[in-house]
């Protein structure tokens, strides 16, 4: 009997323990999607609460853009094809310090943002008796990248899942830090030699290790 009954109670007990933790989860978790335009491109984005910690939520979202130009430098002789990507993943812990819009975020982006260039030569050279065409010359191709992993830190405005609101808009500033750029060149006939100016070029280059993130968004919360 006593056992039936100790067993009774252990019972409602694991009930009552898991229904009040379900009722807590619901009660203290929300998450949103958001659709976002940035320095980073265009982007998705989820966003969510961690039970039993107020004022924080974390984030991750996707973000992508290319674009491509193709022109002719008469006074250099030259054309030229340039290919920006932009790709990232990002994931964001954002705290809120006053309840309120107001946050704080620090976080890491994976960063795959690339920009490449290929320059052919235009022009006929003569020297003394030999003619060299712009297929003698060759071809020159580069590309600029940073390191893979950048952190971030920022500021912003709006809170996705805050209660009793279910579209918003939020706003952020910040930058992540992404070394300094990576160059990588190579040539073909003539020009082949230039393609070892890449170290003097990321020399030049090494101040430029930030990259300002201002992004704006829309936002829907789901439970």
């Amino acid at each position: 009997m006593l056992k039936q009954t100790l067993k009774k109670t252990l019972t409602i007990c694991a009930v009552a323990i898991v229904a009040i933790s379900q009722i807590a989860f619901a009660k203290n978790f929300a998450v949103a999607i958001g659709a976002r335009v940035s320095s980073l491109g265009v982007g998705v984005e989820v966003t969510s609460s961690i039970p039993f910690i107020p004022n924080l939520n974390t984030r991750v979202g996707l973000n992508t853009f290319s674009f491509s130009s193709s022109g002719e430098e008469a006074d250099l002789e030259i054309k030229y094809d340039v290919d920006l990507t932009l790709k990232s993943l990002s994931g964001i812990l954002d705290w809120y310090p006053f309840g309120g819009g107001f946050r704080l975020s620090t976080g890491a982006v994976l960063n795959q943002n690339e920009l490449g260039l290929i320059i052919t030569p235009t022009a006929e050279y003569t020297i003394g008796p030999k003619t060299y065409t712009s297929a003698d010359l060759g071809i020159l191709t580069g590309t600029i990248d940073f390191d893979k992993l950048a952190p971030y830190v920022g500021i912003g405005w709006g809170n996705a899942v805050r209660e009793g609101k279910r579209l918003g808009i939020v706003f952020d500033i910040g930058g992540m830090y992404q070394n300094s750029p990576h160059i990588a060149m190579s040539a073909t006939g003539l020009i082949a030699p230039t393609a070892e100016q890449a170290p003097d070029i990321e020399e030049k280059l090494a101040g430029w290790t930030g990259y300002l993130i201002i992004s704006l968004g829309l936002t829907f919360k789901l439970f």
